[in-house]
């Protein structure tokens, strides 16, 4: 890493606070606070920091004068799943031994234990010093420092020290590192594929969730159709209804106005002559003609009710006075 980035994790290793007053992480790592007075440095403490060493140990060896030159790398070593607690200051005392022997001593930024992670785990930090070929001496390299050929070989031979000092196989060769260690690139790699394939599984659940509801919704939308043809058929039938209930009333007020005419026609005693001619008043001449027409185009206008004029005109003719047939001698007097 980087001299700008090596001060992030300084305070990372160190369980320094950031600005907000909360502990700087590493990743996701969940710190538990009451447990970090267990964490511990197994490297020797630098009297002014370890910034202050890195700078120091780059002075002393051959460096570009460039931002970008890696001052630091760190190895994270994480205790086995399988070993007992008992066992894990010994597994990282050997570890940081294996580390320091592999990368100087004097080259050792600090080691820190975090007991208060998910995990316990160790941050091995060194400055990467390797020999100068061409012009001898040091120089600092992290790419000839942490090299493939080092990715490759470091978790056997790491087994094969802690073998040694534990007498059995501690469990540090598994899936994911019998094969060498992967580098950054790579486990990103692994974790975005692993990442998409969850992904699609749930893009694929989603996609049938989506279809479920989109003909759950086509039948609901059919259903809320027929109930709407059957709304509108309704509402035709209650309107003929309302429209035929209108009518029957309306002939309804006009029979009940022939009866009240006739029973008005009653009350007038018309005045009927020898000859059997009838004499009314102008006016209820009038009314009489006025109700036999409205009455025929009652008749003409709704078929339904033809019995029911039939009927009125009928009782209407009943209440006429008969004219009388001319008796024989009646010529002679």
């Amino acid at each position: 890493m980087t001299r700008a980035a090596t001060g992030h994790m300084f305070k990372h290793y160190e369980r320094a606070r950031d600005e907000q007053g909360d502990y700087v992480k590493f990743g996701n790592e969940d710190i538990d606070l009451t447990r970090s007075h267990l964490n511990y440095n197994l490297a020797p403490a630098h009297q002014d920091g370890q910034g202050s060493f890195v700078r120091q140990r780059c002075s002393e060896v051959r460096m570009q004068n460039r931002k970008d030159v890696n001052v630091m790398c760190s190895w994270v070593v994480t205790a086995p799943k399988d070993l007992p607690q008992a066992d894990e200051s010994k597994f990282f005392l050997k570890t940081y031994d294996f580390l320091a022997e592999r990368y100087g001593k004097e080259n050792i930024v600090s080691a820190f234990v975090h007991l208060d992670e998910t995990t316990p785990h160790m941050h091995f930090a060194f400055v990467p010093v390797v020999t100068d070929e061409k012009r001898g001496g040091y120089k600092v390299s992290a790419k000839e420092c942490v090299t493939k050929s080092d990715l490759k070989t470091f978790h056997t031979d790491l087994s094969l020290c802690l073998q040694h000092s534990f007498g059995r196989d501690i469990g540090i060769l598994n899936g994911a590192t019998a094969e060498g260690n992967r580098t950054k690139v790579q486990m990103r790699l692994e974790q975005a594929k692993a990442e998409l394939e969850k992904m699609n599984f749930e893009l694929s659940a989603a996609e049938q969730n989506l279809s479920k509801v989109c003909v759950e919704g086509a039948r609901r939308a059919q259903e809320a159709s027929s109930l709407q043809l059957k709304i509108t058929s309704l509402a035709k039938e209650r309107d003929a209804l309302q429209g035929k209930i209108e009518g029957l009333q309306t002939t309804f007020e006009k029979i009940r106005s022939v009866a009240f005419s006739e029973r008005a026609l009653k009350e007038l005693n018309p005045k009927v002559t020898d000859k059997g001619n009838v004499f009314i008043p102008e006016k209820t001449f009038l009314a009489l003609k006025g109700m036999a027409q409205g009455l025929l185009s009652y008749y003409i206008a709704d078929k339904e009710i033809k019995p029911s004029i039939r009927q009125a005109i009928k009782d209407f003719e009943s209440t006429l006075p008969v004219k009388k047939p001319k008796q024989r001698g009646d010529d002679s007097r």
